[in-house]
Formats: C-alpha cells, sequence, structure tokens
C-alpha cells in the first residue's frame, strides 16, 4: 500500500517536472521568437514583372505621306549604319509634280526678268536662268525663254507705237507754229507796207490826185490783215495747248506702262515665294523617298518585306534597335505599391531567361518613376499601374560573363523597400483591421 502511494507521488513528480520543461521550453520559444521577431529586420519588396528596354528606345521608321514600296534594302535582323538606306518608295507622282512646280517657278523667274527690263527700258532682253539641266525641261524652258523675248519687244513695240503715234503730233503742231509764226512775219511786213500807202493816200487826197474810196479799200485791206494776224496768233496758242496735251498723253503712256509693269511685278514676285516654298516641300518629299536609317543599330519588326507592297501615311515600317546604347529595365508596379517606390531605392532583377539557379540576382536603381498611372496592354488584357525604370549596375553585370542582354527579355523586378521586424509582417494586419472597425459606411 504504502508502495503504491510512493510510486504514485514519484510519477505525479515526474509529471510535474515535464510539464515544468515544457511550459519553460514554450516560455523561452516565445521570448526568443518575440526577441527575434522585434530585434530582426527583413527586407520587403514591390514585385512586379518587366522587360528590357534600350534607354533611347527603339527608333519607330515611318513615312510621313505613304505610298507603294519601290525597293526594299535591308532584312530582318541586319545591321545598319546611319543614314543607310532602308527602303524607297516610288517617285513617279513626286517627280512628275516637282517638274511642273519647277517649270511654273521658271516661267514665272522669266516674266519677272522682262518686266525688269522693260522697268529699266532696255533695248533687249537676253534671261539667264538656272535649272538642274534636267533634259525633259531643256526643251520647254528653252520654249518659254523664247515666248519671253517675243513677249518683251511686242510690249516694247506697242508702246513705241503709241509714243511714235503722239510724236508725230508734236512734229505737226510744232510745225504747224513755226509756219504760222512765219505768216505773220509776212502779213506784218505787207500790213506796214499797206499803212504807208494809206498814209500817202490821205495827203493826196486834198490835192484831189486820189479819191476817198481808195483810202476805204486800203483800209479795208488793211483790217482784214489786221484780223488774219490775230486768227494765226490764235492758232499758235491753240497749237502750244495740242503740245501741252500730248506732253502729258506721252507722260500718261510712260506712267501706265510703269504701273502695269509693278502691279505685275507684284503678283509675279507673290507666285515666285509661293511656288519657292511649294518647290523646297516637294524637294523635302522627294528626299524621303528614300527612307534612311536616323541612327547606327539593327532592323527589327519589319512590316514590309517586299516592292510593291502599300505603305500607309505614318504607318511603322520597321524598328531600329540603337547600337552602343544603355539597357534598362521597364516595369509596371501595382498602384498600391506607388507610396513605397521612390527614385533612388535599390532593386534586384532575376532575368527568367536565364537558369535561376546559375544566374545571380542583378542590381540596380530605380531612375525613374511615372506621374500618372498607365494602362499597358498585356495580350487580351489591359493592366493598369505606374512605370517604373531602373538603371542596372554595370558592377553587378560584369560578374556574369555568360549573361547577355536583349530589348525585349522579360524580368522579374523586387523593388526593395524599408525592412520590417518579422512581428510587423504578423501586427499589420490586425491594425489595419482595427483601424477600419467601428466605422460606419
Amino acid at each position: 500500500m504504502i508502495e503504491s502511494i510512493s510510486y504514485r507521488n514519484i510519477i505525479i513528480e515526474n509529471n510535474n517536472n515535464l510539464i515544468k520543461q515544457i511550459t519553460t521550453f514554450i516560455v523561452i520559444t516565445l521570448v526568443v521568437f518575440l526577441a527575434w521577431g522585434c530585434l530582426v529586420k527583413l527586407e520587403s519588396a514591390s514585385v512586379s514583372s518587366g522587360i528590357v528596354i534600350v534607354e533611347s528606345k527603339k527608333k519607330n521608321i515611318q513615312h510621313l505621306e505613304g505610298g507603294i514600296v519601290e525597293s526594299v534594302f535591308v532584312t530582318e535582323g541586319q545591321r545598319v549604319n546611319k543614314g543607310q538606306p532602308l527602303l524607297k518608295v516610288s517617285d513617279i507622282s513626286s517627280n512628275s509634280k516637282l517638274n511642273q512646280i519647277k517649270l511654273t517657278l521658271i516661267s514665272y523667274k522669266l516674266q519677272y526678268m522682262r518686266l525688269i527690263a522693260e522697268r529699266n527700258n532696255k533695248s533687249s532682253f537676253t534671261p539667264e536662268i538656272d535649272f538642274d539641266g534636267n533634259p525633259l525641261l531643256n526643251s520647254e524652258v528653252a520654249t518659254m525663254i523664247q515666248n519671253q523675248k517675243s513677249l518683251f519687244f511686242s510690249r516694247i513695240s506697242m508702246q513705241q507705237k503709241e509714243i511714235s503715234i503722239l510724236d508725230s503730233r508734236l512734229v505737226g503742231a510744232k510745225n504747224l507754229i513755226t509756219s504760222t509764226k512765219q505768216m505773220i512775219e509776212q502779213k506784218e511786213k505787207v500790213l506796214n507796207y499797206l499803212d504807208q500807202e494809206i498814209q500817202m493816200h490821205e495827203k493826196l487826197i486834198d490835192k484831189g490826185y486820189t479819191s476817198k474810196q481808195k483810202i476805204l479799200e486800203l483800209k479795208r485791206s488793211e483790217a482784214s490783215l489786221q484780223s488774219d494776224i490775230i486768227s494765226m496768233q490764235s492758232n499758235i496758242e491753240d497749237n502750244k495747248s495740242t503740245i501741252n496735251e500730248l506732253n502729258k498723253q506721252k507722260k500718261a503712256v510712260t506712267d501706265r506702262n510703269l504701273s502695269d509693269i509693278e502691279d505685275q511685278l507684284s503678283t509675279v514676285r507673290n507666285k515666285i515665294v509661293d511656288l519657292s516654298s511649294q518647290l523646297q516641300s516637294q524637294n523635302d518629299l522627294q528626299s524621303r523617298t528614300i527612307i534612311r536609317s536616323p541612327s547606327d543599330g539593327v532592323v527589327m519588326n519589319m512590316q514590309i518585306n517586299t516592292a510593291g507592297e502599300i505603305i500607309n501615311p505614318a504607318q511603322t515600317i520597321m524598328e531600329i534597335v540603337p547600337d552602343n546604347d544603355k539597357l534598362i529595365i521597364q516595369t509596371l508596379i501595382k498602384p498600391t505599391d506607388i507610396d513605397v517606390v521612390k527614385v533612388g531605392q535599390n532593386a534586384e532583377i532575376r532575368f527568367t531567361a536565364y537558369n535561376f539557379r546559375t544566374t545571380p540576382l542583378i542590381k540596380g536603381t530605380v531612375t525613374l518613376v511615372d506621374a500618372d498611372r498607365s494602362m499597358v496592354k498585356e495580350g487580351d488584357k489591359e493592366n493598369s499601374g505606374y512605370k517604373v525604370q531602373i538603371m542596372l549596375d554595370p558592377t553587378s553585370l560584369s560578374r556574369d560573363k555568360e549573361l547577355n542582354l536583349y530589348p525585349g527579355m522579360p524580368v522579374e523586378v523586387y523593388i526593395l523597400n524599408k525592412e520590417k521586424s518579422p512581428i510587423s509582417y504578423l501586427v499589420e494586419p490586425f491594425e489595419n483591421s482595427l483601424s477600419k472597425a467601428f466605422r460606419e459606411n
């Protein structure tokens, strides 16, 4: 009986010791866990997926006006140099329009030269015109020059004829004045002789050697001569007025021609300015028929491969991935992470195209965070977020010689945030729940 009680006490004591040990272990474990949870810091990160891109981005090759492809000079993946021809667009219509503008411009320039020659009273007109020497234009330009020469001499001749008629009338009026003056001189001499004769007859009438009738006849002749002289003097004044009027008409002809020339010059100048602008635009269009590479790089994503295909205006024909340009990472972070992602933060990048066991994480730094949310289409769905760019650390990249980067490679991005203790990860959900508790909608 006593042995049974003693054995039971031993068992109870052993159980109590075991409980104490378990309790002590649990307490120590909790203390250690709490100490670890409070003192140890764990790194948090914003995780997202992204791609490798060229820092200056791919160069989209486009054509402003579009057209029919005449020749393709490159192939997908080909390396090209800056300025190297990539593709030629048919220039048949642009060539035709360019020649038309050139001919019209030459025509107005010839008109301008002719009008200047007319204004400066030149006796001849020998135009000198510069053009590209296109054989197709030679004959037409020669015809234009001949037409302008003919027009020059025709207009000069017409003006000279008009002036010549007025000059003839002027000469006639002046000759009339001269002849009339001579006639007046003769009549004045006759009048003088007649006056002397009248005086002689008046002295003889008292002696009866003449009659009064004779004296009256002489006086009638004298009056007639005086009337003729007055009429002739009036004719001289009329002819002087005619000369003044003819001189005014000559000046009016010259002024009218000069005014007409100035009006035409103004119109022609405006046409030349307008056509010169059109020619510049057409030359630009002509230069764009050959599309050239904007930089050294590699041809990618060709949309046009053969001659005869049609290019729409501003259509992306191909892309050039520039050489010797830095490769960076672009990713789209969640809108909820925008408050914890800032420029200058460290990041770690995993290149999913390589074996994650043998390829280490590459370090980088956030260099750009978009100020506004973007919509990015991936397949059939659109993702919303903020675009972030990360510059790769050259030292980190150089450690792995077999790591070759290419634009478009997929990556996983870990943007490192501030360190947190494990206990904060456990407490944070409860804090968030409590902050929303006991609030009405």
